[in-house]
């Protein structure tokens, strides 16, 4: 290996040293790097927006499916046909099954229904929290004086 010069060098490596040392982790992005930090933020919260918005409509649909058991005979093996119908049959399978998987306890059932759920509530409040004006506070104020003192006088 050689010496550097400059100890605070940073060693020039080639593209296959580095792809090699990151294990393909960090794609190289230029487009991101050229472009300023406000512009970098704006798509950071567009990229925010769109996984929220994805995880709100999926998590939507896993309720919506859990809350439709009643629709559904826990013993037949196939969903209903209106629901293939509607939804197609890849979709009503899903569907069924996650309807049939609210038949169990809650100790048996899934852990996904709970965790759509809670994503669903979470984000909910979330959004509702922005829009809500801000709170009033009510505040407290105590201060400690001294009492003002005045001579003794003798009532006759």
């Amino acid at each position: 290996m050689k010496k550097r010069k400059n100890p605070n060098e940073i060693p020039k490596l080639t593209e296959k040293q580095v792809k090699s040392a990151l294990g393909e982790i960090v794609p190289p992005r230029p487009a991101l790097q050229r472009i300023s930090g406000s512009a970098k933020l704006v798509r950071g919260s567009e990229a925010i927006a769109d996984i929220k918005e994805k995880l709100t409509q999926r998590s939507a649909e896993i309720v919506s499916a859990a809350l439709a058991f009643s629709e559904i005979d826990p013993n037949n093996p196939e969903p209903p046909e209106s629901w293939v119908e509607e939804h197609g049959l890849e979709a009503a399978t899903r569907r069924w099954r996650v309807a049939l998987s609210a038949w169990q306890n809650a100790k048996a059932a899934p852990v996904g229904i709970t965790l759509a759920r809670s994503i669903l509530v979470g984000i909910l409040k979330a959004d509702a929290m922005e829009k809500a004006p801000p709170a009033q506070l009510a505040v407290a104020v105590q201060m400690n004086v001294t009492p003002k003192s005045y001579p003794e006088q003798d009532v006759e």
